[in-house]
């Protein structure tokens, strides 16, 4: 049997096929960053409870780390596994007896505390705040 096809079909097939290709390339397909670790440097983030955090993101010994200035405090995070985007922790956090982590996802990320006990589980996390990059 064939089906007819018109020429908005056509153009919707491609738009998904198309879609589709830049997503298992890692390339976004209707703008923006692509998720992944960001480029070495420095990045300010304007975040949701009104702070900023500049972040800055190098390798070190082959590992991406990312270096926060949370207000006064400054923290040294390493990448740890993720399943999208992102994802750096640290031991030292911004309260006592907490970790920190901060996963990014494009332009978007998030600050979280850990705690620091034999219980934790990975989604233990305490969000902190929400953040977005500041365009330069």
């Amino acid at each position: 049997m064939r089906i007819a096809q018109s020429g908005g079909v056509r153009a919707a097939a491609l738009v998904i096929l198309g879609t589709g290709l830049a997503a298992c390339a890692g390339v976004p397909a209707l703008g923006g960053r692509a998720p992944g670790p960001p480029a070495p440097g420095a990045v300010l983030y304007a975040c949701d409870d009104g702070s900023r955090i500049t972040a800055t993101y190098r390798m070190v010994e082959g590992m991406d780390t990312a270096r926060l200035q949370v207000g006064r405090q400054t923290l040294d995070l390493r990448a740890t596994r993720a399943a999208s985007g992102v994802r750096y922790a640290a031991e030292r956090g911004l309260a006592p007896d907490t970790g920190v982590v901060w996963w990014t996802r494009g332009a978007e990320a998030m600050l979280m505390d850990m705690p620091l006990d034999d219980t934790f589980r990975p989604g233990d996390e305490t969000l902190r705040t929400t953040c977005r990059e500041v365009p330069r």
